[in-house]
């Protein structure tokens, strides 16, 4: 968010800029200024005073955030994802992130899920049983850095189609799948619904996160961040100006300043 100041008798608008500083360019990020004789605080973060916008926040398995909403049909994510190298992979499947519900019986999922071995990684989106499910394999990843990712549902598990891209691919899935029911609880950085190591304690890196409902309302629009004042660190729902904290055990590393 910017702020507003005064020149000649006329507010203006401040956006982000540059000063130049003993003959260097310097990015202005936050300030002060006097508008009618009182000190306002100038802010370009889209994020609320207090809070410090991070890359990306990363798990090691036991933390986790309840997404404000649950299964439905017709929803889109857009998503930064990415394999931290927390995660050192030489042998068997280690899955590096987890976005959703998955059921262990194979009904009510939808999910996305990164993961590999031997660092060669492939990202999949499911919804409802395999059957309904699309993967992009051959990914090349490096570590600590975050790709670019949606999905788009279809309005049930029997209709439509399933759309994944991910890092510039794209892939679809039309398959009939069975959905026994919507409204179930979904996580962030790892799967509800399940207690497996590989769907539900993916150690997750990810950035910011953004869902739609079938009719393209926001559910929600998180971002990254650092809760200033205590130093923990969680997702910043620009929607509802919410800052949500780790629901699991232990707490989340952040990742450098955005």
């Amino acid at each position: 968010m910017g702020g507003q100041t005064k020149i000649g008798g006329t507010g203006r608008q401040i956006t982000g800029g540059k000063a130049l500083v003993g003959g260097t360019a310097r990015t202005i990020s936050y300030g002060k200024t006097k508008i009618g004789g009182t000190a306002y605080t100038i802010s370009f973060s889209a994020l609320p005073a207090g809070y410090q916008q991070v890359k990306w926040l990363y798990n090691s398995g036991a933390q986790y955030i309840n997404l404000p909403f649950t299964t439905q049909g017709g929803m889109t994510w857009e998503f930064e994802m990415g394999k931290s190298s927390n995660v050192d992979v030489t042998g068997s499947t280690e899955y590096y992130g987890a976005i959703g519900y998955y059921s262990s019986s194979g009904y009510y999922n939808v999910i996305v899920g990164l993961y590999g071995s031997n660092d060669s990684c492939a990202i999949y989106a499911r919804q409802a049983r395999s059957t309904r499910q699309t993967t992009i394999s051959g990914v090349a990843h490096e570590d600590d850095v975050l790709y670019s990712g949606s999905v788009s549902f279809g309005p049930s598990a029997s209709s439509g189609t399933l759309t994944l891209e991910y890092n510039g691919t794209t892939n679809t899935a039309s398959g009939n799948g069975t959905l026994s029911g919507t409204g179930r609880n979904m996580r962030l950085f790892r799967s509800d619904g399940s207690s497996t190591t590989n769907y539900g304690g993916a150690h997750s890196m990810i950035g910011k996160f953004k869902a739609y409902d079938a009719n393209g309302n926001v559910l929600c629009d998180m971002v990254p961040a650092v809760r200033t004042a205590d130093n923990v660190a969680g997702m910043y729902d620009l929607e509802s100006d919410t800052f949500y904290t780790n629901n699991g055990s232990g707490s989340f590393t952040a990742g450098p300043n955005a």
